[in-house]
């Protein structure tokens, strides 16, 4: 027979052997190795901060071998571009592609033309010039978008129309952006500023005609005429009287001309 007397509980079992207090350790990058159970407080350990690389300044920054940058070719130089390789207009940023034709597209330029000729054509349409000849005036060199300077004027040379038929309205419209400085930073940002315009143009190369409007206005402006021949010399900004345009970058996108037949 079994002699109870002799049997422990399990609490007598427990409390004969060896204590051992586990370690704990914490899957936390943050907490060091061997914490023990009783040393360990809630209070948060902050971690060392990750070290930052040195900003590459001075003639480091001249070195190629600090840099790494993706240069896309300038849109006026083309002819050296390969199938597929980036191109980028040197006065605005607009990225474009070179096809396999050996000819490259500007998307973005694109899709502006087509939304000013959009517009243009509504305003002539509300304005009772409906049925008009639009033209789309080119720079001699159109592979980029061209700066205006101060004084100057916005056309390589004057633009002629000679339809063989008579005249009779004439409107123009200028597709510009005008960006200011900000104090301090080398950004710039678009601008507020609403510059005159003065454009001059002669009828059958005689009489000489000038007229002024405001730039958010040109499109709805039409000039009334009676000739067979137009030539649009110039059309340059009024400069300001507080020199704020004489800052600003002013690049050109696009001209366009309207005119409508009798």
């Amino acid at each position: 027979m079994i002699d109870k007397t002799k049997l422990k509980s399990a609490s007598e079992i427990v409390n004969e052997e060896v204590e051992v207090k586990p370690t704990i350790r914490l899957a936390s990058m943050a907490q060091p190795e061997g914490v023990d159970g009783d040393e360990f407080t809630s209070e948060p350990i902050i971690p060392t901060p990750r070290p930052q690389p040195e900003p590459i300044t001075g003639k480091a920054l001249g070195e190629k071998k600090y840099r790494f940058s993706l240069t896309p070719i300038y849109t006026k130089n083309y002819k050296y571009a390969l199938p597929t390789e980036m191109l980028m207009d040197e006065n605005t940023g607009t990225t474009a592609v070179m096809l396999k034709e050996g000819v490259y597209v500007a998307s973005e330029e694109g899709g502006r033309l087509k939304y000013h000729l959009m517009q243009f054509e509504q305003d002539l349409s509300y304005y009772g010039m409906r049925n008009c000849i639009i033209k789309n005036v080119l720079y001699d060199d159109d592979s980029y978008i061209h700066l205006y300077k101060n004084g100057e004027n916005l056309l390589d040379d004057s633009i002629y129309i000679d339809e063989q038929r008579y005249i009779n309205k004439m409107c123009i419209s200028v597709d510009l952006d005008i960006y200011e400085p900000i104090m301090g930073t080398p950004r710039m940002q678009r601008s507020s500023l609403d510059p005159e315009l003065v454009i001059t143009y002669r009828v059958d190369f005689g009489e000489r005609h000038t007229y002024r409007c405001k730039y958010s206005e040109i499109r709805r402006i039409s000039e009334v005429m009676h000739t067979i021949s137009l030539e649009i010399e110039s059309i340059k900004i009024t400069p300001d009287e507080g020199g704020k345009l004489d800052k600003c970058y002013i690049p050109i996108h696009s001209i366009l001309v309207a005119i409508t037949e009798e």
